[in-house]
């Protein structure tokens, strides 16, 4: 899926210092960018849960458990492809540069956390990608009437294309992998909840503790 992105990426103008600007245009531009994304998310979404719904029917599990569990497979997949090649990012592009700034006799910025971009158009298409996610798993948790998990969504798409408006990218690539990592447990435990004995209180309550730091 990644690819299909980038592909689509290529074809939209990136800026040179930003994502998106304050400005109408900027605005219009970053607007378009994420319906498209989007769109393109929602239609692949479509098919993969049609072609795992059949496999799941026919290993009868019962229905109430199907959509959860496909949500689960697709926001795993998304979670630990993202980590991980966040991860490889962050060793091989953005910690040389923190390792250069901080053995430096001058340091330019004081704060290597808050360190700016130097992979400009890279940095904007991981924004992107990031985001389109966490706002089509806004839909679909709007389409569940899970109000509280779309907010939090929403809200942090929002810190998102924020960090990338001020080129912020090393707290925002270890916010992502930190987010993604809660979110991967917390998905594991949503989904076993669905398989485990309701007279379990010990994982009952290990489940909402967890949910509740996530969320």
């Amino acid at each position: 899926m990644w690819w299909m992105f980038l592909s689509i990426l290529d074809y939209i103008p990136h800026q040179t210092t930003q994502l998106w600007s304050y400005d109408k245009n900027g605005f219009n531009d970053l607007i378009n960018t994420l319906f498209w994304c989007c769109s393109l998310t929602i239609f692949i979404f479509y098919f993969f849960s049609k072609f795992l719904e059949r496999f799941l029917r026919s290993q009868r599990i019962s229905v109430y458990k199907c959509l959860p569990t496909i949500r689960f497979i697709w926001n795993i997949g998304f979670y630990a492809t993202c980590t991980t090649f966040l991860h490889f990012y962050h060793k091989y592009f953005i910690a040389p540069r923190i390792l250069k700034e901080t053995s430096s006799f001058f340091p330019k910025y004081r704060d290597a956390l808050f360190l700016p971009t130097d992979h400009c158009s890279i940095f904007n298409s991981i924004s992107i990608i990031l985001t389109t996610f966490y706002i089509t798993s806004a839909l679909f948790d709007l389409r569940e009437r899970d109000f509280t998990e779309a907010a939090s969504k929403w809200l942090f798409a929002s810190v998102i294309m924020s960090l990338d408006h001020y080129g912020l990218e090393n707290y925002s690539i270890i916010l992502n992998m930190l987010f993604g990592l809660f979110n991967m447990l917390a998905d594991c435990l949503t989904t076993a909840s669905l398989y485990t004995n309701e007279k379990n209180r010990t994982y009952n309550r290990l489940f909402v503790f967890v949910r509740l730091i996530t969320w």
